[in-house]
């Protein structure tokens, strides 16, 4: 069993108008590469009065659901808050124009801290129902178990998740689309092991498809 990563909690505070304007602006205009599979950039940054909005322009996707989940991948690849992202416009085949908009004062500071084992399995259960048809990174399954199921006595605190992950050219590429899918929608987790290709594929082939467990000890 290979541990990939272990997690420490991070918190994520508020950010003033300012710092938010400048790495909006640092990154206005620029397409995001191969390596993320993301067609967007980020344009026409505008600070107000107490919030930043700014115009992102997506290719590439087929519906608004699609476009916003894109959307926020960019946002989070960034490193940048947002308090919410709408205005969806359809505006060509596969193009949408989404706005962003950040307000420090309703944006709530996130602390990645302990929870509860059946907190973080609802939450993974949720993000599977609501995201999985638009997401790199898929979750199968996630279920309760305990020390047991790593080779140790316990009780039954661990929470399981089976990942699924495609368009990841390489393993590197689908532990980084573990790390932002995790990040992206708060899931809090001790390790990612047993990341392997699902299908045998030549080396080099692109967009192999891969899976992993997730385990999250809450102790």
């Amino acid at each position: 069993m290979k541990i990939l990563e272990i997690l420490e909690a991070r918190y994520y505070g508020r950010h003033s108008v300012d710092a938010v304007y400048k790495r909006l602006v640092d990154r206005a205009n620029i397409q995001t590469d191969s390596q993320h599979k993301l067609m967007s950039y980020i344009y026409d940054v505008e600070m107000g009065e107490g919030l930043v909005r700014a115009k992102v322009y997506l290719y590439d996707v087929d519906s608004e659901q699609h476009a916003i989940s894109q959307a926020e991948r960019l946002l989070h690849l960034h490193g940048i808050p947002y308090t919410d992202i709408r205005g969806g416009m359809h505006v060509g085949t596969n193009r949408w124009i989404l706005v962003m908009t950040y307000k420090p004062t309703v944006t709530e500071a996130k602390y990645y801290q302990r929870h509860s084992a059946e907190d973080v399995k609802d939450r993974l259960e949720k993000t599977a129902r609501k995201h999985n048809k638009w997401e790199n990174v898929r979750v199968l399954e996630a279920w309760l178990g305990s020390k047991d199921d790593l080779g140790a006595q316990g009780t039954p605190t661990f929470v399981f998740a089976h990942l699924y992950v495609v368009n990841a050219d390489t393993k590197q590429d689908a532990e980084n689309e573990i790390r932002l899918h995790l990040k992206k929608f708060g899931i809090p987790y001790t390790r990612i092991q047993d990341l392997e290709s699902l299908i045998a594929v030549p080396a080099g082939t692109p967009r192999s498809s891969w899976e992993a467990t997730l385990v999250y000890d809450p102790s």
